[in-house]
């Protein structure tokens, strides 16, 4: 879910898409935010 949105954003809360990072990244960025 968390790769999800950050893939996609969520217009309600206004955080914006980040789908033009590659796939790798979007995924190191979930490992880090679970690690905190």
């Amino acid at each position: 879910a968390l790769f999800w949105k950050i893939s996609t954003g969520n217009s309600r809360s206004g955080m914006p898409a980040f789908s033009f990072l590659p796939e790798l990244q979007r995924w190191q960025l979930v490992l880090h935010l679970r690690q905190r």
